[in-house]
């Protein structure tokens, strides 16, 4: 069993982008991301208490309520700060309708949550499995999947290599075209 819990987004931290700022805790075992915790500290709520998203693999997640989008547009939450060539090759294979470049993996994927975008793409190597952990289990509680961008499983061992070599793709629906429609880039 594994538990990785450092602060996301430390760099976002850095600059007083306090939105993007997590701290996740993810549980694997043999390898599989199975429960989690997404708790942002520097954004009330109502009750004066930061998000806190919490789930287990087969119990579901709670602390949010799940919107997904039905309108039709394709919305895409990426990096804000480590662009590249791949990164940016990919937004312009997928033609989303919009773009939202923020900081920090779990906060990419809360905005998914939240049904502020669909898809979170970094498909290059960067993210750490303490980034992936806990926002995997809350995105497959919901139904939806958080791969590499060939659609592998990220594996959650020990002795995984630290950074996701082949980065990142989460969405809540069409996953698999998605991953058919990046082959194109990333042969």
């Amino acid at each position: 069993m594994c538990i990785y819990y450092p602060l996301d987004a430390t760099k976002e931290y850095t600059v007083g982008n306090l939105e993007a700022v997590m701290s996740l805790v993810g549980v694997s075992y043999k390898g599989e991301a199975v429960a989690g915790v997404m708790y942002q500290p520097f954004i009330e709520q109502s009750d004066g208490k930061g998000t806190t998203i919490w789930g287990m693999i087969g119990m579901g997640a709670y602390g949010f309520t799940y919107k997904p989008r039905n309108d039709g547009k394709l919305i895409v939450a990426t990096t804000r700060t480590h662009g590249t060539p791949e990164v940016e090759k990919a937004i312009e294979l997928i033609k989303p309708d919009q773009v939202i470049r923020v900081g920090g993996a779990g906060h990419k994927v809360l905005i998914l949550l939240e049904g502020r975008a669909d898809m979170y793409l970094f498909p290059t190597p960067g993210t750490k499995k303490w980034d992936t952990c806990a926002p995997e289990v809350a995105v497959r509680c919901v139904g939806g999947s958080l791969t590499d961008k060939f659609g592998k499983t990220i594996p959650y061992f020990k002795n995984s290599p630290a950074p996701n070599k082949d980065g990142v793709l989460c969405t809540l629906k069409d996953h698999q075209k998605y991953v058919d429609m990046l082959k194109d880039v990333f042969k």
